[in-house]
This record gives C-alpha cells, structure tokens and sequence, in this order.
C-alpha cells in the first residue's frame, strides 16, 4: 500500500498546490515532502515496469495533475511534493487512504504490486528565494534533466553564518554576470538537521563540468574564499547526481 500511498500523494498535493511553486516569487516559500525510494538493484527493473503501470493509470484517467519524479545514481527515486506546512499532511494522509479503498474496489492493488520492491524515507524541505540564484527567473528549468544535490549537514547553530556565507556567493555570481542558477531548501524535518539542500541543474554532466571549470579558471582565488568561508559551517557534506525522469512524469494536455 505504500507506493500507493505515494501515488495518491503526488496526485493530490500537484492537484491542491502547483500554483503555489509557480507564483513562489510572489507568495510565501513553498514546502515540500521528499520521498526518497531507495530501490535494490536487483529489483530495479520490475521497480520501474510496475511504476511505469502506475504512470500509465494516470493517463488513462487523464488526471488533470504534473507529476514530476527524479532519480538518483545510487538506486533511489526522489518524488517531490508541495504542501503548505506540516498541518497540510493530516489532510492528505486522510486523503490517501480514502483513494487507496476506490483503487482497490477498482481493481488496482498497490500493496501487492509494489511489495518489497523499495523503501521509502521521508524528509520535509522549505525552498529559500533569498538564497536560491536565478538570474534568469528560471524555476522549473525544465530543459536541464541533469540534476546534482549538495547535501550539507550543519554544524549546530551555524545556520544563519552558512546563509550569510551563500549570500556572498549570490552577491559575487550577480557582480560578475554569472549564468550558473541553484536553488537552496532548508531540511525542516528528517535525518541528522540542521542541514541544507543546493540543487543545480543542468544540459547534461558534461556542459555542467564544463560551466563550472571555466568560471573557476576565471575566479579561482575568489571562488577559492568563497568556498573556505562557507564550508566552516558544515559538520558534512555529501553530493548526489542525478536525472529528472520525464517518463514518470505525468503533464495534463500531453
């Protein structure tokens, strides 16, 4: 019933909460659920068939909903979900499990088909606009599939000296015209908080590696400062790549 239970998450809390991510600018910072589904690599392939059937129920029912999915290069799914604050999860947890009981009368069994195929961990994310960069106004960046996290746990109490510290980064990228946007998420609940998300995104590994060296060789002493400063505020620091998966995604009208 879990992944079904997830299903049911995404569906709802896209249907009820969308507008909010794409007018975040101009209204208060969203949140998020992140479930990340660790999945074993010998189960990744009926994983993915099964999600994919998943996928497919969507369209047959032509859900008036986006549903966007990433992966990771260590065998596990991120589904990203907006909710308002932590009083949003009672009502969808009370949701889910009224669809999960229609779903089943209609013939869809979740909890057999995806039965020790993953494990799910859940974390709640707030996104941070005065520390995200985006020079361009661009959000979704849905032409850059490549996606990398920089998981950085916080030394206890150091939160508002690591935003400080990314500040001089935003300041610094801004006074020399650099097109390299990221987003930050504070962790509000979930493993070893204080803690912090920076997301980039990009083409592809390579157009990403290549952005990245030449802006270093032309401000390699800055970035260098930049960096040192920031970095005596973190206890650890762990980078993930990735991809968006627009095949599990689902966008109404396509």
């Amino acid at each position: 019933m879990k992944q079904l239970f997830l299903m049911i998450f995404v569906w709802l809390a896209f249907a009820m909460l969308t507008p909010v991510v794409l007018t975040a600018q101009q209204s208060s910072p969203p949140w998020f659920v992140v479930f990340e589904e660790h999945v074993s690599p010998a189960d990744r392939a009926q994983f993915m068939k099964v999600q994919k059937e998943a996928v497919d129920l969507w369209k047959t029912h032509q859900l008036d909903i986006p549903v966007y999915a990433y992966q990771n290069d260590d065998n596990a799914v991120y589904w990203v979900i907006p909710i308002h604050n932590f009083a949003s999860i009672d009502t969808l947890y009370k949701k889910m499990g009224e669809f999960s009981e229609k779903a089943k009368a209609a013939g869809y069994d979740g909890e057999k088909k995806f039965r020790d195929l993953s494990t799910i961990s859940t974390s709640v994310i707030r996104w941070d606009p005065e520390l995200s960069y985006h020079p361009n106004d661009e959000f979704m960046s849905p032409g850059k599939p490549y996606t990398e996290w920089m998981f950085i746990n916080l030394r206890s109490g150091h939160e508002k000296e690591m935003a400080d510290a990314i500040k001089k980064y935003i300041n610094f990228y801004s006074k020399n015209n650099i097109d390299n946007p990221w987003d930050v998420f504070h962790v509000m609940m979930g493993h070893d908080t204080p803690a912090m998300i920076i997301m980039f995104r990009a083409e592809s590994p390579v157009i990403m590696r290549t952005l990245d060296s030449q802006i270093y060789e032309q401000h390699s002493d800055e970035l260098d400062n930049l960096w040192n400063n920031a970095i005596m505020h973190a206890r650890k620091i762990e980078n993930k790549t990735g991809w968006a998966m627009p095949s599990f995604s689902y966008t109404p009208g396509e």
